[in-house]
């Protein structure tokens, strides 16, 4: 993937989403399988993993990643907010239910997988605990250094 700098992205109109750069993270995936599905076009950005990020912090108030920023909106870093993003920008192919039940059950789901403390959340917490005693700190994790 190629990335852009935050100084490059900030002058640009359209979908910017900030990944971590060289670590496949799960809620970085995601949200580039969302966006991918429903054929939204986005340029990347760069964020380093256990990085400062000043230059990212300053543009969306994140110095994590994903981050969307869509034309002069506000910064979308929650998995629900981008999700929601991407479904006003490309209504289909829906991932959203349109039904309030399976709508209320889906969110209650991805909450209970995505969100903060939840098993998503907990999972990345022991991976990084297990390479910290192991003496392998998370700054080295990426796809080219496991």
């Amino acid at each position: 993937m190629d990335y852009l700098t935050v100084a490059e992205a900030r002058t640009l109109p359209g979908l910017r989403v900030a990944f971590t750069r060289g670590v496949p993270g799960p809620w970085g995936v995601s949200a580039m399988a969302i966006l991918d599905l429903k054929q939204i076009p986005y340029v990347a950005v760069a964020q380093e993993a256990a990085g400062a990020n000043e230059e990212l912090r300053e543009w969306t108030g994140q110095n994590s990643a994903p981050v969307a920023m869509y034309e002069n909106e506000r910064p979308r870093s929650g998995w629900a907010e981008i999700l929601m993003l991407a479904e006003r920008l490309a209504p289909e192919p829906r991932l959203v239910p349109a039904d309030q039940e399976l709508r209320t059950a889906m969110f209650g789901l991805c909450h209970e997988l995505w969100a903060e403390d939840g098993l998503g959340w907990n999972l990345r917490l022991l991976i990084m605990a297990a390479r910290e005693s192991a003496g392998m700190p998370f700054r080295y994790l990426s796809v080219n250094n496991p």
